[in-house]
């Protein structure tokens, strides 16, 4: 390793380094110069995973590593968009060396603003759902009716760029982060690589801003501190003031929203939250500025305040609920296991390898700083009590002048377990977890419960069906409210996370775990129970139509 950077490294940013390297050394495939990585059932070659091993790679310097990094880099620069700098998609990156570049639209991107943009998405949805119900009446089943609705968006994305159906419009700003970093480590590259590193970063950079000023597709929390970091950083290294001054300019704005509730719009998103600590990182490590360090130190000690307010260090885990999330357990998709244990060392667990891995260089070249009066609270239980949380979200597929509503997030601590519920959201995003609860079981493992929904028969993360969650945790119940406007049927579900579950273990009134019983009062009818890999789906059917669902739940 770099003797330089080394001296800067404690010993837990070195074994991280070297464990996180270990592995991803074994995922490197030599003939295709990638990662490779499991995504969706499918073997993939990792772009945006690709970017992170290169610059380990040119830290790490043994034998071979700088060729190496330097074969992945090159394969990684020659994937970006760059054929149409009237694409909206112009700057930015594929998913994997085998994604085509996305069709270019048949009409000036520019002719639609953000509104007109959203009222299509919308109009497009309406035509969809009539045509399902057209189906439905013709007699088609519902896996059919659901093959033909793939069909049709399959045609959609093989006609024109569909945000997150054939282009990612968050890569540019992951990808130009990592590109800066290896900038900033001075890796040794030659002036041919600076150069291409250069251009590809003044490319993304050109997209990131676009997107900032036209607001056609929102920027989550995680995606605008990015944005402010790579505005920065290529503002100062290629002398751009224009650049600099949109940072300034974003990291401006970021404050001002955060300061009026003192939380970001994603709020308590643990899987996000750990990339915005990275980011924040970057803003106070390697910018010059001294407004956007001044506010990246602001920002990083209050986000890691509003991480301990919600934090059981029992549990090991954040309460819910979630504005955004992909799993409740952050050690699973989330790299803030990773951050405790820089700080904490033995007294956290040592982070398990998750599909973040790869970001996990970063963190281990930048470490993280806990504001002290902080610390005494993340590592010790502090007794029985509540937690209220006002914030203003962003609803992600909302319409662009009307995208933000003001929500409560509730939670409840005891010693073996806790739960959260959100109210007065609006959030359309399939990864809210509007009510999150966890608790100790007998063996001493941590089990969990959140309400999720889907259509029926699929998997969940779906946008644009329109369903309002509004729970709180009582004094002595959560409940919770379910609105379904929404036209088709979907399925309304509580997932239980655990070992040695039954689903004998659920009643109508009473859901019976190891280590926790919920009393449960709901006018939603008889649920199905279904066995899953991590444990069990507590499944409401909710035909369309239906009115809200309300659940009052008791825990102990």
């Amino acid at each position: 390793m770099k003797s330089e950077i080394r001296a800067r490294m404690s010993d837990r940013q070195v074994w991280l380094f070297e464990e996180t390297m270990r592995r991803l050394d074994a995922q490197y495939d030599a003939a295709a110069g990638l990662l490779t990585r499991s995504f969706r059932a499918r073997t993939m070659h990792d772009i945006r995973g690709s970017g992170h091993y290169a610059l380990g790679l040119f830290v790490r310097d043994e034998e071979g590593d700088y060729a190496r990094a330097c074969r992945i880099l090159y394969k990684v620069l020659d994937a970006q968009f760059l054929s149409d700098p009237s694409a909206v998609f112009y700057g930015g990156f594929p998913f994997d060396d085998r994604q085509p570049e996305p069709p270019h639209e048949p009409f000036p991107g520019e002719h639609f603003d953000a509104v007109s943009r959203y009222d299509l998405e919308k109009w497009q949805e309406q035509i969809r759902g009539k045509f399902l119900k057209k189906l439905a009446a013709a007699g088609y089943e519902r896996e059919e009716r659901y093959r033909i609705e793939d069909m049709w968006r399959q045609s959609l994305i093989e006609t024109v760029p569909v945000v997150w159906g054939n282009f990612d419009a968050n890569w540019p700003d992951f990808i130009a982060t990592e590109l800066a970093m290896i900038l900033c480590v001075g890796a040794g590259q030659g002036p041919e690589l600076t150069q291409r590193m250069e251009e590809a970063g003044r490319a993304a950079v050109e997209n990131s801003i676009r997107r900032w000023q036209r607001r056609v597709i929102p920027m989550n929390t995680n995606v605008e501190l990015m944005h402010v970091f790579i505005c920065g950083f290529f503002g100062e290294w290629l002398g751009d003031d224009a650049y600099l001054e949109q940072a300034r300019k974003a990291a401006s704005d970021i404050r001002r929203r955060y300061e009026e509730t003192m939380s970001f719009a994603e709020y308590n998103s643990v899987t996000y939250n750990s990339v915005d600590l990275s980011a924040l990182t970057m803003w106070r490590l390697f910018l010059k500025d001294e407004m956007l360090v001044e506010t990246g130190c602001f920002l990083e000690a209050n986000l890691w305040r509003n991480i301990a307010q919600m934090y059981h260090p029992g549990l090991n885990n954040v309460c819910g609920p979630y504005s955004r999330n992909y799993d409740n357990d952050m050690a699973l998709h989330s790299m803030i296991p990773a951050f405790l244990y820089l700080v904490y060392g033995d007294e956290k667990p040592r982070p398990i390898f998750n599909v973040e891995t790869a970001g996990y260089i970063d963190l281990a070249l930048t470490g993280t700083l806990i504001p002290e009066d902080v610390r005494e609270q993340m590592r010790t239980y502090q007794g029985p009590h509540r937690v209220t949380k006002t914030f203003r979200e962003l609803i992600e597929r909302g319409r662009p002048d009307d995208d933000t509503t003001l929500c409560t997030a509730t939670a409840r601590f005891e010693e073996n377990w806790m739960v959260g519920a959100l109210q007065g959201s609006r959030n359309t995003s399939g990864q809210l977890r509007s009510l999150v609860a966890f608790w100790k079981e007998p063996k001493g493992a941590v089990d969990s419960l959140s309400l999720l929904r889907r259509m029926p028969g699929r998997q969940p993360g779906e946008h644009l069906w329109t369903v309002y969650f509004d729970g709180a945790v009582g004094k002595d119940a959560v409940t919770m409210r379910v609105r379904p406007e929404v036209d088709r049927d979907i399925e309304v579900y509580f997932d239980i996370v655990g070992k040695d579950l039954d689903p004998a273990m659920v009643q109508a009134e009473a859901w019976t775990f190891p280590g926790m019983t919920f009393q449960v009062e709901t006018n939603a009818g008889k649920p199905e129970v279904r066995r899953t890999d991590t444990g069990l789906e507590i499944v409401y059917f909710v035909p369309e139509g239906s009115q809200d669902l309300e659940y009052r739940i008791w825990m102990g």
